[in-house]
């Protein structure tokens, strides 16, 4: 199975973060925020492979481009 790209890993990376915090401080990350965070964590995840810019898996700031946004919204 092939690495995950940059983009990937540095997305887990924050989520962790935010899982950490979920878990001790609730009304900083709710549940349902966590929810909302890991849903679109898991939309990048499928649409990245789908070349949503020929740079969004290089790293995370390049995956939430405007232009990577764009690519997944259409």
């Amino acid at each position: 199975m092939p690495e995950p790209a940059q983009a990937l890993r540095e997305l887990e990376r924050v989520l962790d973060v935010f899982r950490a915090v979920n878990r001790t401080a609730k009304d900083v990350v709710s549940d349902s925020r966590m929810q909302q965070l890991e849903w679109v964590a898991d939309e990048l995840t499928l649409a990245l492979p789908l070349g949503l810019t020929d740079t969004a898996g290089d790293s995370l700031a390049e995956l939430l481009t405007p232009e990577a946004v764009h690519a997944y919204l259409l």
